[in-house]
Formats: structure tokens, sequence, C-alpha cells
């Protein structure tokens, strides 16, 4: 078994010459729900926008 200084080496090494075959990346199940890739200033923008419609009118609240 290899010692887990030279794992943590060829790990390493892998992500540097971008090699993936080696230095798999895992995502999560949340992977499937990005649709687009945005600036961080839009999605901020888009959420306050969505947050400020929400608390125009609450759920629940509405007469």
């Amino acid at each position: 078994a290899e010692d887990k200084a030279a794992i943590v080496s060829a790990y390493t090494n892998a992500v540097a010459a971008g090699d993936f075959e080696t230095a798999a990346v895992v995502v999560g199940e949340a992977a499937g729900l990005i649709h687009a890739i945005q600036p961080a200033g839009e999605i901020v923008a888009q959420l306050m926008r969505e947050t400020e419609a929400c608390l125009a009118n609450p759920p629940g609240l509405a007469g």
C-alpha cells in the first residue's frame, strides 16, 4: 500500500497537469440543477429581484 504522502502528491500532480482520469472530480446531485454559468453579480441581482418580489406579496398574508 502506498503511503498517504505519495497518494496526495500523485493527486496534486494530476490536478496540476489536468489529468482528471487520475484526479477524479466528484460532484453531487445538485450538479444536475445547474443550467447556466453566470457571473456572481448577476446571480446576486437575480436573488435580490426574486426576494423583493416575494416580500412584496408574502404567501398567506395577501388580503
